[in-house]
């Protein structure tokens, strides 16, 4: 004998654990990225998704339980969080395009000033070589007037040269050391320049995915309007398909057949035993007098609600349609196993009870079922015989 149950896949569940996982990250995003703090805001979306998720599980299962008021309120809490949840990604997608083209602006800015600083100083590292040059110059020169005058005998002109040449070296050691300072910056900077990262692109994925989508046939958007929507909504859209693929996930089963499984017990007779006891005690019935006797002996006509002392046999899981649930209740009273109250048999056969009384009334004025009321509780049983 096989039995269908209900299963949740594992493909459901690997895809509603990554659904689950894109949407905390994309509720964390600014803490895992950026490294901001978690705030109160953070905790309130949380609280939302989480909320949102639960309203949009329990709004098939009130459905399908007959119970529209609360199904309703869970689809308005369920529309009512994704609202929510769309509106906040909105505004934090805002806020993080913000000061992502801020900082975007204030590094290009950064940049532009040390490439700035770096002309001047190599301006300056070219002035003080060409002074050097000249230094050099007017020190060669010197030197050279120097050899005629200072031929022996030494007079007051080979005093002049020499002054003239101990001038020119002072020249030529203030040069090479303006030079050295003006090295020392311009590589300094140049250092400073190499480390920092290119210039900074401001929405440069927007733009790129822009691109894509006005390539795209049949798209006659303005770039500015493409680039707004993109900028607004992609991020928050994402955000709510995968709330949706989470709640979709979970939601998702696939029937599978088995069998029950059998003890090991079996293989030494003590389960055997048990079930010889039990259907012995499944033949003990006793007698409940008819609508019309007024004692205890059995009605004369044979017609009498035969209630059993084994409990009623659940029927399997899930929702019975209206043929399964007839020869349920049909199959129960003719083997003499009572079935008291529609709300009991509602709830074997996963109906309401308002569906459950249409269909008892309808198998009794067909002549399958006979309902009477024995001391307080409502009986259902075969049709007698005539």
């Amino acid at each position: 004998m096989h039995q269908s149950t209900l299963h949740w896949p594992w493909h459901a569940k690997a895809m509603a654990g990554f659904f689950l996982l894109v949407t905390e990250w994309a509720v964390f995003d600014d803490v895992i990225s950026h490294g901001a703090p978690i705030t109160m805001k953070h905790l309130f979306t949380q609280t939302v998704l989480v909320g949102t998720v639960y309203f949009s599980h329990m709004l098939t299962t009130q459905f399908r339980a007959g119970r529209y008021g609360s199904s309703l309120g869970c689809l308005f809490a369920a529309v009512l969080g994704t609202s929510v949840l769309w509106t906040t990604c909105l505004g934090r997608n805002s806020e993080l395009e913000l000061n992502k083209n801020n900082g975007a602006r204030s590094h290009n800015a950064t940049r532009a000033n040390t490439e700035a600083a770096m002309r001047r100083a190599e301006a300056v590292l070219e002035d003080a070589h060409r002074q050097k040059l000249s230094a050099l110059a007017a020190q060669s020169k010197a030197m050279a007037a120097k050899i005629e005058p200072c031929r022996w005998p030494r007079g007051q002109r080979c005093v002049n040269a020499e002054g003239d040449v101990a001038k020119a070296d002072g020249l030529v050691a203030a040069a090479t050391e303006a030079e050295k300072t003006a090295e020392t910056a311009y590589y300094r900077l140049m250092a400073q320049l190499s480390a920092m990262p290119a210039e900074q692109v401001e929405d440069a994925s927007t733009r790129a995915l822009v691109d894509i989508l006005l390539a795209l046939p049949l798209v006659t958007v303005q770039r500015e309007q493409m680039e707004a929507w993109v900028r607004m909504y992609m991020q928050a859209s994402l955000t709510v398909f995968s709330e949706f693929g989470f709640v979709l996930s979970g939601l998702i089963r696939t029937v599978r057949q088995s069998r029950p499984r059998r003890s090991v017990w079996l293989r030494f007779g003590r389960p055997h035993r048990r079930i010889h006891r039990i259907e012995a005690g499944s033949t003990e019935s006793k007698a409940l007098p008819g609508p019309g006797s007024g004692g205890s002996s059995p009605d004369p006509g044979g017609a009498m609600a035969v209630v059993s002392s084994v409990p009623i046999r659940r029927p399997p899981s899930g929702k019975m349609s209206k043929p399964e649930a007839e020869a349920y209740v049909v199959t129960q009273a003719a083997l003499g196993r009572g079935l008291l109250g529609q709300d009991k048999l509602a709830q074997a056969c996963g109906v309401s009870p308002s569906t459950m009384h249409e269909w008892l009334r309808e198998w009794e004025a067909a002549g399958l079922i006979t309902r009477s009321k024995v001391g307080r509780h409502n009986v259902v049983a075969a049709k007698a015989s005539a």
